[in-house]
């Protein structure tokens, strides 16, 4: 194009920028060539596709929050504890759930330290009135309940 070119641009009052698309010989400035950009893309795409595997792996879409994760008694798994412990103090699973669901997280009696190992000391009322707190973990297969303590009552019971 040449300095015919650089008048046209001129003559036209084309902004400054696309006149700056001339070199000094006056030839346009080439564009990235194709082979950069499809390395580029290729790299881009690369790079989500471990993106996403590396999320699914560590199940990142699979998993709910802690706070709901020791909530949801939609599968229960009572240890033998759990369940002698219940028969020795009059706790049904119905009163379990309720203290799950309803109930306080009590802290200073939970352990959260532990990835994978974490259990919830959840207290309450019962609508019986009963003051329990009850043990869980959460684990893959559901929430377990570790044990269950009446707060109020001391009673006799033969568990191991």
């Amino acid at each position: 194009l040449g300095s015919a070119g650089n008048h046209s641009c001129q003559r036209r009052a084309v902004a400054r920028e696309k006149c700056s698309n001339f070199l000094d010989q006056g030839t346009l400035k080439t564009q990235p060539d194709m082979k950069s950009r499809v390395t580029l893309y290729s790299a881009m795409l690369i790079l989500l596709i471990v993106g996403i595997w590396l999320l699914k792996e560590t199940k990142f879409f699979n998993q709910a929050s802690p706070q709901v994760r020791f909530r949801d008694t939609t599968h229960l798994v009572l240890t033998h504890h759990a369940m002698c412990r219940m028969d020795c103090r009059h706790i049904t699973r119905k009163e379990i759930t309720e203290i799950i669901t309803e109930g306080k997280v009590n802290y200073s009696k939970s352990e959260l330290s532990k990835k994978g190992d974490e259990t919830y000391a959840i207290e309450g009322y019962t609508t019986e009135e009963q003051h329990l707190r009850i043990v869980v973990s959460p684990a893959d297969d559901g929430l377990v309940v570790v044990t269950c303590i009446d707060l109020d009552h001391d009673w006799p019971c033969n568990c191991e």
